[in-house]
């Protein structure tokens, strides 16, 4: 096995066990989609994310960098970990408070083409923002312990919980965009409180590791180490975030509800393939902190190939099923997504690898280079939309989205000489690429218990 490998052979099994989790995830969330795209209609649909939409976002865009700092301060100074944690908790809460009071009088002005009442209750779902925020934090929190596992259970605890709320709603009869909406926000609310309790009882019991680095000195505070690594990588969350939903919060604005709800199913179907690159962005980070450029640049640059060869595979049964799972599992009223998903496929792609390169630079501690490429490609992204959507409606919209993620990806490879004077990085896909997952892949399914079990019988 090389030196430079996408990932140590040892943490191959987290991997998959992430991977599996965030399939999980995804698919739970498709299973919100189908209840409420059923039942609501695409008009209705439309309208939930009108409201649902604005408690992921602002939290998402309110962090200060904090979730990044945590994870990068607490891989370098362990023993410090729960004094940091503890900071990053109460910067969250703030900051998301901050968000929240912000937010309220803009939501009226961006909807305004909506009914009042979802205007109102878009107001009232910004309340769980604080409650997003502590949630990103204390998922942070488990990574830089190494403890992946915990953060995906966290993860997969809220689309549980938020098809059981679905349920209850629709066998009461009192299914409606608006019950819909505040079931997706208050379903935070106890993964939050498992979080807060299991950090908590796991400070009190966990030994203080001894730190690989000298100790940081008495007058830098954790709040000061978070908010100084925070503030540099603060435009990559924000930016990384955006990416994610500004097309959504353009698009709301932009679409009648019925397509913005067919937007919003062909997205959330292609957004599926996700889960592979965001495994190995989250695992990535961390592990590299510390690389030499060289030695960095080679196991980001594999470790983004090897998630592409699997998402092009899994994002080709898409395209190519896509139609016949929008009509079985959607309704006849969303055949359209089917349309989008060739573009919405590639452009998760795209994102996906610029994801797990963005990675490489943080932990390099380049965080203002990932920052300014992500505000770069984002702001030219905006004329697009405002172009192609009205024009073009949903399609607009994702060609919009294609352009502007193959954008970011040019100008996050272009940052590896430039920034870190290393060699561009390989994201083109060769032959090694694909005979090392088709190893990987293999010694992972020998490995299984049952592989081992039907090895004992023939022996």
């Amino acid at each position: 096995m090389s030196e430079v490998a996408a990932l140590p052979q040892a943490s191959a099994a987290t991997l998959v066990h992430s991977i599996a989790a965030r399939f999980g995830i995804f698919g739970l969330n498709a299973v919100t989609g189908i209840i409420t795209a059923r039942l609501l209609s695409p008009e209705g649909r439309g309208e939930l994310a009108a409201m649902a939409l604005w408690p992921v976002l602002i939290a998402g865009i309110t962090t200060v960098g904090v979730p990044s700092a945590l994870i990068y301060h607490g891989r370098r100074h362990p023993e410090r970990l729960r004094e940091l944690t503890a900071s990053a908790l109460a910067l969250a809460a703030v900051a998301g408070g901050v968000g929240t009071v912000v937010a309220w009088p803009l939501i009226p002005i961006w909807l305004g083409q909506h009914p009042a009442w979802v205007v109102s209750a878009a107001q009232f779902c910004l309340l769980g923002t604080v409650v997003n925020s502590l949630v990103l934090t204390g998922r942070a929190a488990w990574e830089a312990r190494g403890d992946f596992r915990r953060s995906n259970r966290a993860q997969l605890a809220a689309p549980l919980l938020t098809i059981a709320a679905l349920v209850v709603l629709a066998a009461a009869g009192r299914l409606t965009p608006a019950t819909a909406a505040f079931a997706y926000v208050a379903i935070g609310i106890p993964v939050l409180a498992w979080i807060l309790y299991a950090l908590a009882r796991q400070g009190r019991t966990e030994p203080v590791p001894a730190s690989p680095r000298p100790a940081a000195p008495p007058d830098a505070p954790a709040w000061g180490q978070l908010l100084h690594y925070g503030s540099r990588s603060y435009g990559v969350d924000l930016f990384g975030v955006l990416a994610l939903y500004l097309d959504q919060a353009l698009v709301v604005g932009l679409l009648v509800p019925e397509a913005m709800g067919i937007y919003a199913v062909g997205l959330s179907l292609a957004r599926i393939i996700n889960a592979v690159h965001g495994s190995v962005a989250t695992m990535m980070f961390p592990k590299v902190v510390g690389l030499a450029p060289a030695v960095l640049t080679r196991s980001i640059a594999r470790a983004a190939r090897l998630g592409a060869l699997t998402s092009a595979a899994l994002g080709l049964g898409i395209i190519a099923t896509g139609p016949v799972l929008v009509h079985v599992l959607y309704g006849s009223a969303y055949e359209a997504a089917g349309t989008l998903l060739p573009v919405l496929v590639l452009q998760v792609i795209l994102a996906g690898v610029t994801q797990v390169l963005m990675q490489g630079l943080l932990a390099a501690d380049r965080p203002g280079a990932a920052t300014l490429t992500q505000f770069l490609g984002l702001a030219l992204s905006v004329p697009l939309f405002l172009v192609l959507v009205p024009s073009l409606g949903a399609r607009g919209a994702a060609l919009s989205l294609l352009a502007s993620t193959a954008i970011r990806l040019a100008l996050t490879i272009a940052c590896y000489p430039l920034c870190l004077r290393a060699p561009l990085p390989q994201v083109w896909i060769d032959r090694a690429d694909i005979a090392e997952l088709t190893a990987r892949l293999s010694s992972l399914v020998r490995a299984t218990p049952s592989a081992r079990l039907r090895a004992g019988e023939a022996e």
